[in-house]
């Protein structure tokens, strides 16, 4: 995993430049990343994108998403599952900086107040 300073640099760096471009991506885009694009859209420093990576996602990953995106974030891993799946189906992604948020898939909804808290607890570190 890269290490945080780096990354937060490279983020804080693009928006120097223009508009950082974020990818959130979860196992079915229902929640926690659609929750992680929905907090991150009211930041106009960046443009936000969220999808999934099942085939039956609402919004499915794709190779122009993974090639639009400055920075993939992945909402949780279990020894690196998520990431070593989207690397696997999307080699592109191996040219992006993936940042593993360890938000796991457990009885959350969209609009929970701690869902909420906890992206936004995560996100600090990465993002100003």
């Amino acid at each position: 995993m890269p290490k945080m300073s780096s990354i937060k640099k490279k983020i804080n760096e693009a928006v120097k430049g223009g508009k950082k471009k974020l990818l959130f991506i979860c196992n079915n885009n229902l929640v926690r990343s659609k929750a992680a694009e929905f907090i991150m859209k009211k930041n106009k420093k960046f443009d936000v994108k969220s999808a999934g990576l099942s085939p039956w996602a609402d919004v499915p990953v794709s190779n122009q998403s993974i090639k639009w995106a400055d920075e993939i974030f992945v909402m949780d891993e279990e020894h690196e599952f998520q990431k070593s799946r989207l690397m696997q189906k999307f080699p592109e992604a191996l040219k992006k900086e993936i940042v593993i948020l360890e938000i796991p898939a457990i009885n959350v909804r969209t609009d929970d107040p701690e869902l909420m808290v906890r992206i936004k607890d995560k996100l600090k570190p990465y993002i100003k």
